[in-house]
């Protein structure tokens, strides 16, 4: 949840992993209004939605990030917006929309495990995120988290190639 329109709405994220779907939902509590804004979506039915964290401000818009993660195969990183387009297909997002985090599926069994936002870890003045993730080698036992640099870019990031511009282990 986080509040837009100066807090006059709340922002709500409400996911169903099993259509593969999430709902950005406009809320005013002062006189019970909801409306669905935008449906944001992956069409392979992957789970898209298995878990979710309202980001603070990472690419310093002023708005609210949130990342979404499908079962094990990725997560996308949306960009806060005041105007949200209908529809949204998470695999196919510009670099207004945001980017992709992705995995090496050969070495990463679960990704986005777990997601957070964190305060700017690197001073550049933008805030991070942490996603954590289980590697294939440690028999489901180990986890490792990642913290993503906060960013305007919108190019992929890929866990397992991470460059010191990106983030860290």
């Amino acid at each position: 949840v986080t509040s837009w329109n100066n807090g006059m709405l709340e922002e709500i994220l409400l996911c169903d992993p099993l259509s593969a779907e999430c709902y950005v939902v406009l809320w005013r509590i002062s006189d019970d209004f909801r409306t669905i804004v935008s449906t944001l979506y992956s069409p392979s039915k992957d789970q898209f939605g298995v878990t979710t964290a309202v980001l603070q401000d990472i690419n310093q818009d002023r708005l609210h990030d949130m990342i979404i993660c499908a079962n094990t195969k990725y997560c996308t990183v949306f960009f806060g917006r005041l105007h949200w387009p209908a529809r949204l297909e998470a695999t196919k997002i510009s670099a207004v929309d945001g980017y992709q985090i992705t995995a090496d599926r050969s070495w990463i069994a679960i990704m986005g495990l777990a997601v957070s936002s964190v305060n700017d870890m690197n001073g550049d003045g933008y805030d991070d995120m942490v996603v954590g993730s289980v590697p294939y080698s440690s028999g489901y036992v180990t986890q490792k988290s990642y913290v993503i640099y906060g960013r305007t870019s919108s190019e992929t990031v890929k866990i397992g190639n991470l460059t010191s511009k990106d983030g860290f282990v």
